[in-house]
């Protein structure tokens, strides 16, 4: 899980980071964390990949 990233953040005293993510759930996980930017992995949809990510967004809510 992603619960871990926020300890190890800790352990290293960072207090504020710039997130590569499309999924909502990891920046809830770091609440407590400064995040300054958040940057939106960029897919191209093609016919291999296009039902999956139809499922990550609409399902899952990711921010596609």
């Amino acid at each position: 899980t992603y619960e871990v990233v926020e300890f190890i953040l800790n352990h290293f005293d960072i207090t504020k980071l710039r997130l590569l993510t499309n999924n909502p759930s990891k920046i809830e996980n770091l609440a407590n964390i400064d995040i300054v930017e958040r940057l939106p992995i960029i897919i191209q949809s093609n016919p291999h990949n296009e039902k999956y990510l139809d499922v990550k967004k609409n399902k899952m809510g990711h921010l596609l």
